[in-house]
């Protein structure tokens, strides 16, 4: 489940997971993201930290709250700050991750993580 209020920005990590086999969600805002994890489960939910209504460490405490064994990642243009520390200190968020020009880092991340999953 991809998260990110720019649409650009959607598209573009939709076309950077894409190759790898994924079946993709998107969501614009954290409210349209809890809306499908209501009804269904993921296995990894990256998202922006500045979105309207609620940011992205908001959304992910309550995506961990809901699916607790779900990898969740923020992508941020911001430098990292006290919200995302304090998520990351209780496990809501897992990594944070700069937007870069390249999406690899967390593309090998998402990899790292399923693999381990299955037992690789």
């Amino acid at each position: 489940l991809l998260v990110d209020d720019d649409a650009d920005v959607l598209t573009l990590s939709v076309r950077a997971l894409r190759p790898d086999g994924y079946e993709i969600l998107t969501a614009s805002t954290g409210d349209d993201a809890m809306a499908i994890l209501r009804t269904r489960s993921v296995g990894v939910v990256v998202s922006d930290f500045s979105m309207p209504g609620m940011n992205g460490a908001q959304f992910l405490a309550q995506a961990a709250a809901l699916h607790p064994a779900t990898l969740r990642i923020v992508v941020s243009g911001q430098t990292m700050n006290r919200a995302m520390q304090a998520g990351l200190r209780k496990g809501e968020i897992h990594h944070y991750f700069e937007k870069q020009h390249s999406y690899e880092p967390v593309q090998a991340c998402i990899r790292d993580w399923l693999d381990a999953r299955r037992g690789r």
